[in-house]
């Protein structure tokens, strides 16, 4: 008889606090600010650097002229008169602000250095704006012009990328003036740089790499302070997870990554998407520094006026997005005042709030203060253009953001756990038995004093358990029986005082045959972490037991069918040569020759035993290591004898190649795929045509690769056939005659090799199935 628990859990443990008693919280938070200030220096200076690449920034030297009709041609610019119109450059690049009408375009006029390296080596002229539309780039010594349009976004197929970048021969720009004209919609900037094809791509690729890192991680902070605030019912963290996935489709689409990597073709929502979300950053804004000061609380007529100009700003933002829906340019000039009007008047609500909420204000403002300063010096490119423009300045903008939602993530961060930790310590210092049972839904519950006998028990799971006042608590969940199906033993969880999960299967006096009992609890400590004893609840879930044991044995059934099927299959397989060949031998022999007979019960035989497994589904399980492995081709020769044997004599048979070898792949796999369309090809061909395989080397993406065709001169699939080929169980053969699982098993193989089907059908045209092998896919 055990009287009492051996409790180890007696020793007082840390109380919740003790990192923020020994880490100052202006020491966190500067240590978070440092963090996040190093990775936004890093991100710029990669930047940079990259940019920094044997490039030419042509901005600064190209002349410019504002052509307010869009109507000027390459053949008008060249002229005397239109030339002298020109303005010259003065170090630093044109910039115009948004286009003053739909018709405007921006002429440049570049003189291009004396390029080194080969006359052969292609350059890049790049513009690094991602809302324009279409760049024109005119060599008039040459006689050449080339052409980006926007437009290629809306065409999911071709490749392009995010902002206008013309490939150029070095031969034919080098030494030579160009013209560029720029048509956009946004702000019209000679944003205009001149790299070699490798900088270039290492640059543009490291560029995608950053942002597609600040976006990821963009996502995941919205996301944490979503589900933080409706954990919480912060109406703070919600609006700041609003706030960042506003920024988040901000960078997604100004950054043209929506139309040309995520949402090929959809370059009209992207615009309408950019330019929303751009001014909707404005009242997301004005709404967090409303709430986050909490100047509702101390000046509420300053707090209506500030969300006042919040929703202002929104009404803006849709107004803004409805302008760009019908190429309204008006509304677009004034989106930067708007947007710098916003900022200061956060600013004004700050410094109104300082002397209230002094220490709020100023993580406020020290958090801020980088994104401030950088979007307001993009946003006065747009309002100031005199002042001209610069890509590492604009560039900043972004880190700069992402820095302080970084830094603001963190902070809401500690805040809602130093909430948390409040909450639960206020939580745990005035609940009493109440919390424990309101934690269960059950019909019984329990409760133990300090030595773990019962001094509580009501319910009739507690009645079937023999759970009842004075009965030692531990005794009663040894005498369980073990289950194989279930859980182990927790009567070691009981004596640590952890909390407890046990169930109970009890097949004696106080359970029945077959009753399960959920025990669950937890342990009570005093404030000075002496043990109180347990108190939980006591649950039947015999229902619940025995159906996920149904649910486990239908699983098994299921499996255990799917292996036969795929035994089926191969036995199939192996039933045609048996039951053809015997067939042939019995037609070469003498109707009164006991072999005929003989020969006979074997067809008769077999034909049962195809019958028997086709009502059987068809799978096909994955080799073993050990399986028997050759060259494609060789496989493939090795399957066409034994297929070649038991086709009908009109089936001519033929197999080529260059002499590649192909990937070295296991010889019963590609016996099954060349087998199964084989068969296909012979039942589309209705016993009569030519059935070729080809093995041999191509490219494919660029690279090379092995590639093996099957051509049949059959009677083809219709469009709606060819959609449905590789569905398990599609047939167009008769009752009996098809598992429709031939293809099925085909492409699974194929996608076990790492490979790429294609298949090509009309009717009437035959079908054309290939198998491509990409370099790397098997051992070569």
């Amino acid at each position: 008889m055990i009287s009492r628990f051996p409790w180890p859990m007696q020793s007082r443990r840390k109380k919740p606090g003790w990192i923020a008693r020994e880490y100052p919280a202006w020491r966190r938070l500067a240590s978070t600010f440092l963090l996040a200030a190093f990775a936004a220096v890093l991100f710029q200076a990669v930047i940079i650097r990259n940019a920094a690449a044997v490039t030419y920034e042509l901005g600064p030297v190209a002349d410019h002229l504002l052509d307010l009709t869009g109507q000027l041609s390459v053949a008008d610019v060249i002229t005397p008169a239109i030339a002298a119109r020109f303005k010259a450059a003065n170090g630093t690049p044109a910039n115009y602000g948004p286009q003053p009408n739909s018709a405007a375009a921006l002429w440049l006029r570049i003189p291009i250095p004396t390029l080194t390296g080969s006359d052969a080596q292609d350059w890049v002229m790049s513009v690094v704006e991602t809302r324009i539309r279409r760049v024109d780039l005119f060599v008039p010594s040459e006689g050449k012009s080339f052409i980006w349009s926007g437009e290629q976004h809306a065409n999911p197929s071709v490749s392009t990328t995010r902002y206008p970048a013309i490939v150029v021969p070095a031969n034919i720009i080098s030494g030579r003036t160009l013209f560029l004209r720029i048509d956009t919609a946004s702000s019209m900037r000679a944003m205009v740089r001149l790299q070699n094809d490798m900088d270039f791509s290492v640059s543009y690729g490291t560029q995608s790499f950053l942002f597609g890192v600040a976006s990821g991680l963009l996502g995941i902070l919205a996301l944490y302070l979503f589900a933080n605030g409706i954990a919480t019912s912060d109406r703070t963290t919600l609006i700041l997870s609003a706030f960042t996935l506003t920024y988040l489709v901000y960078i997604l689409t100004h950054q043209a990554f929506l139309e040309s990597h995520l949402m090929p073709g959809a370059l009209g929502v992207s615009r309408v998407l950019s330019i929303f979300s751009s001014t909707l950053l404005f009242a997301w804004w004005l709404f967090f520094t409303d709430s986050y000061l909490r100047v509702e609380s101390h000046r509420p007529v300053l707090s209506r006026i500030a969300r006042g100009v919040a929703f202002f700003c929104l009404l803006f933002a849709i107004s803004t997005a409805i302008a760009v829906l019908f190429e309204w340019r008006f509304l677009r000039r004034f989106t930067s005042i708007v947007g710098i009007g916003s900022l200061l008047f956060g600013i004004g609500i700050a410094a109104a709030m300082f002397k209230l909420e002094r220490k709020r204000t100023t993580i406020f403002l020290l958090c801020w203060a980088v994104g401030l300063v950088a979007g307001i010096i993009r946003m006065l490119h747009d309002v100031v253009p005199p002042i001209g423009s610069n890509a590492y300045a604009l560039n900043a903008t972004y880190v700069a953001t992402c820095f302080c939602f970084a830094v603001f993530g963190i902070i809401t961060s500690v805040e809602a756990h130093r909430r948390e930790r409040a909450l639960r310590a206020s939580v745990e210092a005035t609940t009493d038995r109440l919390r424990d049972f309101a934690h269960s839904a059950s019909d019984s519950f329990w409760e133990t004093d300090d030595s773990g006998c019962v001094t509580f028990a009501t319910g009739p799971a507690a009645d079937r358990a023999g759970i009842r006042p004075g009965r030692s608590f531990l005794e009663i969940v040894q005498a369980g029986q073990p289950d194989a199906h279930l859980k182990p033993d927790g009567s070691s969880s009981v004596a640590s005082g952890a909390p407890l999960r046990h169930i109970l299967h009890l097949t004696g006096q106080h359970g029945g045959p077959g009753s399960y009992i959920d025990l669950r609890g937890s342990a009570r400590f005093t404030s000075d972490g002496a043990l109180l004893g347990y108190r939980g609840i006591a649950t039947d879930v015999t229902r619940d037991i025995l159906d996920q044991r149904r649910q486990t044995q239908q699983q098994k059934l299921a499996a255990m069918g799917q292996l036969a099927g795929g035994v089926a299959h191969e036995i199939n397989n192996l039933l045609h040569p048996i039951i053809n060949l015997s067939r042939r031998v019995a037609e070469q022999t003498e109707q009164d020759d006991e072999k005929r007979r003989w020969l006979d019960v074997v067809v008769d035989s077999g034909k049962r035993a195809a019958e028997i497994v086709r009502a059987l589904l068809n799978n096909v399980r994955p080799a073993s290591e050990t399986a028997a492995t050759a060259p494609l081709f060789e496989s493939v020769t090795r399957a066409l004898d034994s297929v070649r044997n038991v086709l009908p004599r009109g089936i001519r048979l033929d197999l080529t190649g260059d002499g590649t070898p192909g990937p070295v792949l296991p010889v019963h796999e590609v016996f099954q795929v060349v087998v199964n369309l084989v068969a296909n090809a012979v039942h589309a061909s209705q016993g009569g045509g030519r059935v070729s395989l080809d093995v041999r080397a191509s490219r494919y993406e660029g690279l090379n690769a092995t590639v093996l065709t099957v051509t049949d001169e059959g009677e083809g699939m219709d469009a709606e056939t060819l959609q449905q080929a590789l569905d398990p169980f599609f047939t167009t053969r008769k009752a009996n005659e098809g598992t429709g699982l031939g293809l099925y098993v085909v492409y699974g193989l194929v996608q076990s090799w790492n490979a790429v089907l294609d298949i090509q059908s009309e009717p009437r045209q035959g079908t054309r199935v290939t198998i491509t092998f990409r370099s790397g896919e098997g051992q070569t």
